[in-house]
């Protein structure tokens, strides 16, 4: 990591955000960051702060990760999202997968949080190159199949076996 990087700390606790984010300034000391510990202030960071990606506990006295997973997902789809817990519950770890987390880190491992950011930023930099990719295929598509349709004579475009694939 290399440039600035804006995440999202959806966290109760400010020395376990401390922590965490000491350990990702070891790696990328140009961080911008913001804290929220409840669903209000998290919908509006969504909107204004527009982070690159979100970090977030599981279990907080007011707001929990999963529901922040679920406005993530509804508010900002391509922002990558990594749950932080102190939970070693494999069961856990899976939901949060499942549920679309990009990655699902304890606590006792925050070691490994630069590196899952690195990841998660990484993937979701490829999901979006595919998406255009997608959505410009498309359009040539359709541009194509525009101009032939067009064609003020028949066109007819056969298969291998003399099938008939396309007709205008």
């Amino acid at each position: 990591m290399t440039e600035t990087l804006t995440i999202l700390f959806v966290e109760d606790l400010i020395p376990e955000f401390e922590l965490a984010l000491y350990e990702i300034k070891k790696v990328n000391p140009d961080v911008i960051s913001r804290r929220v510990d409840t669903q209000e202030d998290y919908v509006e960071a969504l909107h204004s702060f527009k982070p690159d990606i979100i970090v977030s506990d599981y279990v907080m006295p007011r707001f929990n990760g999963m529901k922040a997973l679920e406005l993530k997902k509804e508010l900002s789809p391509d922002v990558p999202f990594i749950m932080l817990t102190g939970s070693t519950n494999e069961e856990t770890a899976v939901l949060c997968m499942k549920a679309g987390a990009d990655d699902y880190v304890i606590k006792e491992h925050i070691r490994r949080l630069p590196h899952s950011i690195i990841s998660a930023l990484a993937n979701a930099k490829v999901r979006k190159e595919k998406k255009q990719t997608q959505q410009a295929l498309a359009r040539s598509e359709r541009l194509l199949r525009n101009a032939v349709n067009n064609i003020p004579s028949n066109f007819t475009i056969y298969d291998a076996e003399g099938r008939i694939e396309y007709m205008n």
